[in-house]
């Protein structure tokens, strides 16, 4: 029996299943716990803590590197949050957020056990995909945030949020806490649907992430997803070239286009790309101003941020930073961010080596189709903020992606996977 065979008879554990669903709770929907707001998704968490310490105890789990690194991230977090707001402040402020994303974290890495369950999770998230996709539609067309208003009803209060509009069109929020957080999660599972999928969940995914990205009106979520696009066309192009290391050369062509355009521009490759993407030039000049101001506060405060403090800037500009890897400099100091850096750097170099190594074409494209969906998502944190659902996914992802690389790098060693030849091209 083949190891994908063995593969398709696993189950989708539990807390995954629980985490998927709590994704999909609508952020504002929360309640106090003493002076602690519980949303939805933290729910989840601490109802799914017991199975994860079960499992975290059970003798099982290998620590690697890149954990350690997530789990230092985690800590300098806390530590950073400490020492700008006092010990009592920073346990609870750093250690909720620490607490979302070692949640997400560790429920996939202890989790995912088998390539089975992963690709039941993307089968299970194809058709919630079709659900939430389905209430965006219903919302940008009659203008009601049907799930909101459920809740609301439910609770006895109010739980919607104030939606935009662009281009005359209400864009749609579901049960995310901004528009452009909807867009970003039906963008960020396009690549693993159409490469990592077979059959009508490969067709069903993809064609709701496309139709959520669209009716998001966001152009963050739908660079994300040409992004993926991209790079998926470009692999079906270059695998016809024998023995081509296209991937290295795409590497090579993005750090000369890099270099060229830091050179060459006074504004340097992140500002250029961000004043580029957007869809009116005032969003590109204000993203450019808080790169500016951001910056300013990441250099005159580079050990431990500045906590939830306000950080200096012109008093018209608001205090939201639309820039998750910016904010989280600010928040907590470079060391924490370059924590984060170097875990998720080697998970993607794990994820690629398996992607490489492994033989069988559909272990193959789960390892692309999830370098694919992080590169985008990870792209879109220079113009989007990930908080709520979205930051628990970021981290629950980087987590799959790192079992799925153990998974199968176990599978090569112990022959239930044949290596794929030297060299060879993915």
């Amino acid at each position: 029996m083949t190891g994908l065979a063995r593969a398709s008879r696993s189950s989708l554990p539990l807390p995954v299943i629980a985490i998927a669903i709590g994704l999909l709770l609508p952020s504002t929907a929360s309640f106090y716990l003493g002076n602690l707001r519980i949303d939805g998704t933290r729910l989840v968490l601490f109802a799914i803590l017991p199975a994860l310490l079960m499992r975290a105890m059970s003798g099982r789990f290998r620590w690697q590197y890149f954990d350690y690194a997530i789990l230092g991230h985690a800590i300098y977090m806390v530590l950073a949050m400490m020492v700008n707001q006092g010990v009592f402040g920073g346990l609870k402020s750093g250690g909720v957020v620490a607490f979302e994303a070692m949640g997400g974290y560790f429920c996939a890495r202890l989790c995912f056990t088998n390539i089975g369950a992963i690709q039941k999770f993307l089968k299970l998230m194809a058709s919630l995909y079709v659900v939430i996709v389905s209430l965006l539609v219903v919302e940008i067309v009659t203008q009601k945030n049907l799930i909101r208003d459920i809740f609301s009803a439910v609770a006895d209060a109010d739980f919607n949020v104030n939606s935009k509009s662009r281009f005359g069109l209400l864009r749609p929020v579901g049960p995310f806490p901004h528009s452009i957080h909807a867009g970003v999660f039906c963008s960020v599972f396009f690549a693993m649907f159409w490469v990592g999928l077979r059959g009508g969940s490969r067709l069903v995914g993809s064609l709701a992430s496309i139709v959520g990205v669209g009716v998001s009106l966001s152009s963050g979520p739908l660079l994300a997803l040409v992004m993926q696009i991209g790079l998926i066309v470009y692999r079906a192009i270059m695998k016809t070239f024998k023995g081509v290391r296209y991937w290295r050369i795409l590497v090579i062509a993005l750090v000369i286009a890099g270099t060229f355009i830091q050179i060459g521009s006074n504004r340097g490759v992140v500002l250029f790309v961000i004043q580029n993407i957007t869809f009116d030039g005032w969003t590109a000049f204000y993203r450019t101003l808080i790169w500016d101001f951001g910056m300013d506060s990441v250099m005159a405060h580079p050990l431990f941020g500045i906590g939830f403090s306000e950080w200096a800037r012109p008093g018209w500009m608001h205090s939201s930073v639309d820039a998750f890897w910016l904010l989280t400099a600010m928040r907590y100091g470079l060391p924490c961010l370059i924590l984060m850096v170097a875990g998720i750097a080697l998970i993607y170099r794990n994820v690629a080596i398996s992607a490489r190594e492994v033989a069988d074409p559909r272990w193959k494209g789960l390892c692309l189709g999830w370098v694919f969906a992080m590169t985008a998502f990870m792209f879109a944190g220079f113009t989007v903020h990930f908080w709520a659902n979205l930051y628990v996914l970021f981290f629950f992802l980087l987590g799959m992606g790192a079992s799925m690389s153990e998974i199968m790098q176990k599978a090569i060693k112990n022959g239930a996977e044949p290596q794929a030849k030297r060299g060879r091209s993915v």
